[in-house]
């Protein structure tokens, strides 16, 4: 099994934040905010996104949506793998899986076995 995860030592280092992406493509722009709150005790980031598409000053459509997303500890990925009938062999940085994930490593790659 391959999963990618949000590693939470960095989650819990870094905290999510408010990020704005801005594409222009002609006359077409998309704007994109994203925001994130963390849910400490279930261990769940939401990140909320406002998407606007917009050709000249024109909003020609507008998305709003949530995005709930989980982020793991090694030592309970370990546990939640084994109950499951699997065996961790990396838990390595992603895209860079040589990389031993650290607290500014939100993205991690696990690989692991069935037992």
């Amino acid at each position: 099994m391959i999963a990618d995860i949000w590693y939470g030592p960095a989650v819990l280092s870094q905290r999510p934040g408010d990020r704005v992406r801005i594409i222009h493509s002609g006359s077409n722009t998309i704007l994109r905010t994203s925001s994130g709150e963390l849910d400490l005790r279930r261990h769940i980031c939401t990140v909320n996104f406002h998407v606007w598409h917009m050709n000249g000053r024109d909003i020609v459509a507008e998305v709003e949506e949530s995005h709930p997303v989980r982020f793991f500890f090694p030592r309970e990925l370990e546990l939640f793998l084994e109950v499951s009938g699997f065996h961790l062999l990396r838990l390595g940085g992603f895209p860079d899986f040589e990389k031993e994930p650290d607290e500014s490593t939100w993205n991690a790659m696990a690989v692991a076995v069935a037992c």
